[in-house]
């Protein structure tokens, strides 16, 4: 028998003890990752950004994560060990949740709704299955995965959508209230909703419209809202009237101006908000709903909500101008029909879509709309007889040129045979780009106008023959005419010689005595100068001697001025100046015993006139004067300026703004009736 060394043995110890502290070792470094691994999932389950929590078989939650607190605002107390079913808003889905996972159903995508500690709704998708161990429901493995914010807006989307789909098919906001009501309620998860009109002659807001949910029991706040009214600042609606902005109110039982508060709150109802419909900067009505959950206010929700207002106040205004178009249209269809003249509309076309009963009449048939074209389907005609194509009557060269025509004349057959004058006025309808969508028409007959031009044109050829022998005879008698204005002319000359020499034979006696004067005054000086016992200056004598020469002179020069035979001249002349030397000749020739006075406005303008006529006519009235006062007296003559409309009254051809007057003014007895009348 082979014993072992002792060496061998010792070895053979070591090695056992290594193999025992190897295995030691392994052992310890497993438990340590174990241990890790536990830290590990233990953090990831704390810590994940998602909500993760556990349930047991009886539905009592065991565990949950830090993000799943935060997103419903629970404390670890308040959710662990509380019933899963006490935080979803839902009991028939927490039930289908449990029922489905027990029997060993994996839960993907599974969308719930949980409520939150301040009573707010979030909604969510779940990911769960269960942990089981050897055929024993241990506990849920879930995820709680927060979609509020997509699903609001699904639901928002959704609800705007229901809201344009109920204008669009709605004529008035009345059609179109309940279905907007209920989208609201549906889609966004409100139970009541009602609408409010502004009662503008009694200045308050009156329900117009109220939904709720079917089967919720409302009668008392139902019966309230509509036999309710609001003023300005009264109540939600009264406040959303008054401000023209959105409000909300997480819960009406709280709320001091509510006053439908009390009931609302015993029938279930807490959070509302309303907003208003806005037409033209100003509040036609106010939209209001209520929830029977308290809601905290979603500015997100109320800015919608606003906008849908605006949009339902853009469709009222849209249905008005709809309304008022249609009207306009009923009364330019009236119009047009009233109207005597034919009228017709087409579409781009040329296809008849509306005429008038005075186009039947000019047709001589009732058109077929939808099948006549243009011109009501006549034999037309050009002015000269040849036959028109359809394709280039006046209609069709507008729709074709997209242009009005204007200035045509057409004739037209009838079907009975008989033919028509007419003007067309052809127009192209236009949509907003300019694109022809049709026409308008208006025939006028001009019938009766071309027969009457034939007449008249016949009527003329007759007028230029009368015309032509007219003026045959104009001519010979102007021939007439001129040699008797000529003769006339000459004898208005031998006239005015006439009256000048009447003047200077009245003026005769006095001119003599002053001649006989004159004379006097030189024969004497002359005789003196001859005296040879003259002791006096020969040159003074001499100088008086031709001052009473010039005097005489000077009296003769006027004489042969005013007798003169001259041609009618007009010159520029200064009245004051033709004053001063006529008042010169009359002192000379009119008795001593008539004081001739001058009374002359140096601002006179000069005039345009024949001197020699002006002459004339001052002389008579000076001399006029003078046999008015056969025992001496005063004459006066004056010059001014006269305004034209103070004329007007005496004179209806003074139209210019001045004229100059002169006045001759004398104290004697003055005229005769029958003078007056022959002159006047």
């Amino acid at each position: 028998m082979q014993t072992t060394q002792p060496d061998e043995t010792l070895s053979l110890r070591l090695n056992g003890g290594a193999n025992q502290a190897a295995v030691a070792l392994q052992q310890k470094r497993s438990c340590e990752q174990v241990r890790h691994s536990e830290r590990e999932l233990a953090d990831f389950f704390e810590n994940a950004t998602v909500g993760l929590h556990c349930v047991g078989p009886d539905g009592i939650i065991l565990r949950v994560n830090r993000a799943e607190l935060n997103l419903l605002g629970y404390s670890p107390d308040e959710y662990i060990g509380h019933h899963i079913a006490e935080f979803h808003a839902d009991k028939d889905v927490i039930e289908d949740i449990l029922r489905r996972l027990q029997s060993g159903e994996e839960l993907r995508g599974y969308e719930a709704r949980m409520v939150c500690k301040d009573g707010s709704i979030k909604h969510v998708v779940i990911n769960s299955n269960v942990l089981w161990e050897d055929g024993r429901f241990i506990h849920t493995r879930c995820f709680t995965l927060d979609i509020t914010k997509q699903k609001r807006a699904q639901q928002r989307l959704a609800a705007q959508d229901a809201v344009t789909r109920a204008l669009a098919s709605s004529s008035t906001l009345d059609a179109a209230a309940v279905e907007i009501l209920r989208a609201v309620c549906d889609y966004l998860d409100w139970q009541v909703g009602a609408l409010w009109y502004v009662d503008w002659s009694a200045k308050i807001l009156r329900c117009s419209a109220l939904w709720h949910l079917p089967g919720l029991q409302l009668p008392r706040f139902a019966a309230m809202t509509r036999q309710q009214t609001f003023e300005r600042d009264s109540g939600l609606p009264g406040q959303i009237w008054a401000t023209a902005k959105a409000a909300w109110i997480p819960d009406v039982g709280r709320e001091v101006n509510f006053p439908r508060a009390r009931i609302a709150d015993s029938e279930g109802l807490h959070a509302a908000f309303a907003f208003p419909i806005v037409l033209n900067d100003e509040v036609f009505g106010v939209i209001e709903f209520l929830s029977h959950e308290i809601r905290q206010p979603d500015e997100d929700l109320l800015q919608m909500m606003t906008a849908i207002g605006s949009q339902i106040g853009q469709f009222i205004e849209c249905k008005r101008a709809e309304g008022a178009l249609r009207e306009s249209e009923r009364r330019l269809r009236e119009m047009i029909d009233a109207l005597p003249a034919a009228i017709y509309t087409t579409d781009a076309e040329g296809r008849l879509t509306h005429f008038n009963p005075a186009a039947v009449k000019l047709s001589g048939r009732t058109p077929e709309l939808g099948t006549d074209r243009w011109c009501v389907s006549w034999k037309l005609y050009y002015p000269d007889g040849s036959p028109m194509p359809h394709d280039e009557c006046p209609m069709a060269v507008a729709l074709k040129d997209n242009q009005a025509v204007r200035g045509k004349e057409i004739m037209a057959e009838r079907p009975d045979g008989t033919r028509a004058w007419c003007e067309p006025y052809p127009t192209p309808l236009r949509d907003g780009e300019g694109r022809v969508i049709g026409g308008i028409n208006m025939l006028v007959d001009i019938t009766d106008r071309k027969r009457a031009e034939e007449q008249l044109r016949r009527k003329e050829e007759q007028l230029e023959q009368l015309n032509a022998d007219l003026e045959k005879r104009v001519t010979e008698r102007t021939a007439e005419l001129v040699s008797t204005i000529g003769e006339r002319e000459e004898l208005q000359r031998q006239l005015l010689q006439a009256q000048k020499m009447e003047s200077l034979g009245t003026l005769a006696g006095g001119i003599a005595h002053d001649f006989n004067n004159l004379l006097n005054i030189i024969l004497g000086y002359t005789l003196l100068l001859e005296y040879k016992g003259y002791r006096g200056s020969a040159s003074e004598a001499l100088d008086i001697i031709k001052q009473t020469v010039n005097r005489a002179a000077v009296l003769v020069q006027q004489l042969l001025a005013i007798a003169r035979k001259t041609e009618i001249k007009f010159q520029e002349i200064d009245i004051n100046i033709r004053i001063l030397s006529l008042k010169q000749l009359l002192g000379e020739t009119f008795p001593k015993t008539i004081e001739v006075v001058l009374d002359l406005d140096s601002s006179v303008p000069a005039v345009w006139a024949d001197p020699s006529q002006i002459d004339q006519v001052l002389l008579n009235l000076c001399v006029n004067a003078r046999d008015a006062m056969p025992n001496g007296g005063r004459l006066v003559l004056a010059t001014s300026v006269v305004a034209g409309h103070e004329l007007c009254r005496q004179f209806e051809i003074a139209e210019d703004q001045r004229y100059l007057c002169i006045r001759a003014t004398d104290n004697g007895i003055g005229i005769d009736e029958i003078t007056k009348s022959r002159i006047f």
